[in-house]
C-alpha cells in the first residue's frame, strides 16, 4: 500500500467520524456528569476549580483546560462538546501511528476503524467528560513511550514524562498503563534505567496534585 493510499484512508476515517460525531453534536441536552462537569469549569476562578476538584475521584487537568476553553469558546453546549470530538479525532490519528510503528499501516488503519467504530467511544467521544482526554493522553504515552524505547533520547524521553505526567494528571486509572509500561521493559529487560527514570519523573510531575 502507497503511502498516498495510507494516508487517503486514514483521513477518510478520520472525516467519517468528524461527520458523524458533529451532527446533532448539541440536540441532546446536557447528562447529570456533563452538568457537574459544567458546573465546575463555571467557576469564577481556577481556585475555584480546584476547591471542587478536592474531595472528587477525579484530577483537576480536563476542568483546567476546560475552564479555559469556556473563556475562548463560549459555554454553548456545542463549544463544549466539541473539545471531546477534536481528542477523540487525535487519539484515532495516534493511534494509527501507533498501530502503524509496531506492526504496520494495515495494522495501523485497522486498529483506528475498531476504536473510531466501538459504541463507547461513540458515546464518550461527544460528552462533556475528562474520558476522550484520558484515551488521547494514554494512546499518546504508549507511542511516546515505544518511540522512547526504540531509540533512548532526551528529547523522546522528556516528551514520553510529559505525556505520562499528563495522563495521571487526567484520569488516576491511567496509572495502570504506565505500570504496563514499567512491566513491558523489566520483561524485556531492556531500557530499565532510562524508563525507570522517566517513572520517577512523571510521579515528581505528579506530586504537587
Amino acid at each position: 500500500m502507497s503511502k498516498t493510499s495510507q494516508l487517503a484512508l486514514i483521513l477518510s476515517v478520520l472525516l467519517f467520524n468528524a461527520v458523524l460525531f458533529i451532527i446533532g453534536l448539541d440536540d441532546l441536552t446536557l447528562f447529570v456528569d456533563e452538568g457537574w462537569s459544567t458546573a465546575v469549569i463555571s467557576s469564577d476562578t481556577l481556585g475555584t476549580v480546584t476547591h471542587w476538584l478536592e474531595d472528587d475521584v477525579h484530577p483537576p487537568l480536563y476542568f483546567y483546560m476546560m475552564y479555559g476553553w469556556r473563556h475562548i469558546a463560549g459555554d454553548t453546549i456545542f463549544a463544549l462538546r466539541y473539545v471531546a470530538v477534536l481528542q477523540t479525532l487525535l487519539t484515532i490519528a495516534i493511534l494509527y501511528r501507533l498501530a502503524t510503528s509496531l506492526f504496520n499501516p494495515t495494522a495501523g488503519l485497522v486498529a483506528a476503524l475498531f476504536f473510531a467504530l466501538h459504541d463507547l467511544i461513540a458515546v464518550l467521544g461527544q460528552e462533556i467528560r475528562h474520558y476522550p482526554q484520558s484515551y488521547l493522553f494514554v494512546t499518546l504515552s504508549l507511542w511516546l513511550y515505544w518511540r522512547f524505547y526504540r531509540c533512548t533520547t532526551l528529547s523522546r524521553g522528556l516528551l514520553f514524562v510529559l505525556s505520562g505526567a499528563a495522563v495521571l494528571w487526567t484520569h488516576y486509572w491511567g496509572g495502570f498503563v504506565l505500570l504496563a509500561i514499567g512491566f513491558h521493559a523489566l520483561y524485556t529487560r531492556k531500557k530499565l534505567l532510562p524508563t525507570a527514570l522517566a517513572g520517577l519523573a512523571i510521579g515528581l510531575l505528579f506530586l504537587p496534585w
